[in-house]
């Protein structure tokens, strides 16, 4: 987990099913200071509710995290460093 904590908050399992429903995540760069905007992008494309703008699968997310400009600067961040 990059930012250290859940996508979606709750007490219960419904508490959380209900905000995967109806709330939006809070942006990574929210939560943990550096997280390059590449980065935050594809994060953002993998919590879209619309599954057909969402990404589909792991090799997706695969390609779009080996692109050259977005591998150096997500290389650089580190799981759930320096948060707010």
């Amino acid at each position: 987990m990059l930012t250290g904590r859940r996508a979606f908050q709750g007490k219960t399992r419904m508490s959380i099913l209900a905000a995967v429903l109806r709330e939006e995540p809070k942006a990574a760069s929210e939560l943990v200071h550096g997280i390059p905007p590449e980065l935050e992008d594809v994060i953002g494309l993998c919590l879209r509710k619309d599954a057909g703008r969402r990404l589909q699968t792991m090799a997706d997310l695969k390609l779009l995290l080996e692109k050259p400009e977005r591998k150096e600067r997500c290389r650089q961040v580190r799981p759930g460093a320096a948060r707010l």
